[in-house]
């Protein structure tokens, strides 16, 4: 009878055992799916941003300044599905910083530590455009 019940119930904990394994696998690998996944969301958004200030800034219009970078979000930028648009897909915040005379999008990476490898950037172009405004054809 308990000879029976263990060879019943056998399959079933080795069953269970799996399960519980396979799931600790499957976190591992869909954390690191959600951190690549993650890190390609934040530059797109990203390139969006510099996108839209590269336009600006080559039609002769001011982009914010790091200070002002924060209110300028708010105002310009729309998160889909609600939300902060400061707020990047790991939780933290996006910024802008300016190196070198080059101003630069960046965000802390899936790790939300700052100056690690994984953090993100990405630059804004600003050349000024030399076209006349009036002429249809630049000149």
């Amino acid at each position: 009878m308990i000879g029976k019940l263990i060879f019943r119930a056998l399959p079933i904990l080795m069953l269970v055992w799996g399960m519980k394994s396979s799931a600790d696998q499957w976190s591992k690998y869909f954390s690191s799916f959600k951190g690549a996944y993650g890190s390609m969301m934040a530059e797109m958004q990203m390139n969006s941003m510099s996108r839209m200030m590269s336009e600006m800034c080559r039609m002769g219009q001011s982009i914010p300044s790091e200070r002002s970078f924060e209110a300028w979000m708010r105002k310009n930028m729309v998160k889909r599905g609600g939300g902060d648009p400061l707020n990047d897909p790991f939780g933290g915040v996006f910024y802008m910083v300016e190196s070198q005379g080059t101003l630069y999008l960046g965000t802390n990476g899936p790790d939300t530590e700052p100056n690690t490898d994984d953090d993100i950037f990405v630059p804004i172009e600003c050349e000024k455009s030399n076209k006349k405004k009036n002429s249809p054809f630049g000149l």
